[in-house]
């Protein structure tokens, strides 16, 4: 999974750098010249090591993600920036951090819908409380959090959030 988002991240990049149409052309544009004589020495080579990744890449695995750069470059700025932000703050992430990710990004998947309505519904109402009472209900969480089973089970609210869950 990590190699297969940093090889997109680099592929976007070279993209970005070079345009779509230049990145498969034999012969750079000038502006991809100009652009890649931008770049430090470090980040000349971690694109050639990804490009090398690329190459090594099955054919149908290239068209799938040159796809998802398609459906990036269609993408709104605004959108695209926050991908590149997320993206970035991903990347800051240590390993075990970024499995971490990956797996609440699963488990959401294979969320029902009517479960993720509500997760979504909670979201926005917490968004709407004052930063007190955020502090507050994450305070209660953590120690609902930290209690035994035992102590859930014959506490009045059996869950943070005051519901029986």
């Amino acid at each position: 999974m990590k190699t297969k988002i940093n090889i997109l991240f680099a592929c976007l990049l070279m993209c970005a750098l070079t345009g779509l149409t230049a990145a498969r052309a034999e012969t750079p544009s000038p502006e991809a010249i100009h652009k890649w004589q931008q770049l430090t020495p470090m980040e000349r080579e971690h694109l050639r090591e990804k490009y090398q990744e690329w190459k090594s890449l099955p054919e149908e695995q290239k068209a799938a993600l040159r796809e998802k750069i398609k459906a990036f470059r269609a993408l709104p700025e605004a959108e695209r920036q926050r991908l590149r932000s997320n993206f970035e703050l991903f990347s800051k992430l240590t390993p075990a951090q970024r499995q971490a990710v990956v797996e609440k990004y699963k488990r959401w998947q294979n969320l029902p819908l009517g479960k993720k309505q509500e997760l979504r519904r909670r979201y926005r109402r917490f968004q709407s409380l004052s930063p007190g009472q955020k502090q507050r209900l994450i305070r209660r969480y953590r120690r609902w959090q930290s209690s035994t089973p035992r102590q859930k089970q014959s506490s009045p609210n059996k869950s943070p959030h005051g519901k029986t869950p």
